[in-house]
């Protein structure tokens, strides 16, 4: 999206077929932008129609001589760029699977551990991807996420 959208609009600027189908999927991120809680799984279904015009802009783009091409080029190494440093600050941004981590790595998994995942924890990182310690035949960390009255 962070290239598409951009080029999707120079797209319907410059070609009036890209506009016919991609208007309605630029109203509705638009207008979905403007709720207070917004969910990426509802924009989704949008992103199709935005891709296919941002393809028929780089298209354009990629015909019209070297300079264009270099302007193609350093766009997709620039979203790359992006789309790195937003992976690396989602990973930092969910602390309690950091701190799952580290109690991975301070305690064996060869002693018996009970390990209690509370709300805000489970909120903020902590998921069945995290757990190391318990296969199918060996169950000696217990991972829980009920209280001990069973709430």
């Amino acid at each position: 999206m962070l290239l598409a959208l951009p080029l999707s609009v120079v797209g319907c600027l410059t070609d009036r077929r890209v506009l016919n189908f991609a208007t309605p999927a630029l109203i509705f991120v638009a207008l979905y932008s403007l709720l207070p809680h917004k969910e990426l799984r509802f924009i989704l279904y949008a992103v199709p129609l935005l891709n296919v015009a941002a393809a028929h802009t780089l298209s354009q783009l990629w015909h019209k001589g070297h300079l264009a091409k270099l302007t193609v080029v350093g766009s997709f190494a620039g979203h790359f760029l992006c789309c790195s440093l937003f992976l690396s600050a989602s990973y930092h941004n969910y602390p309690g699977g950091l701190a799952f981590q580290a109690l991975h790595d301070q305690a064996p998994c060869s002693q018996n551990t009970t390990v209690y995942i509370g709300n805000y924890a489970a909120q903020n990182g902590v998921s069945r991807f995290g757990e190391k310690c318990e296969s199918l035949f060996d169950r000696r960390w217990n991972y829980v996420k009920k209280g001990g009255n069973g709430r």
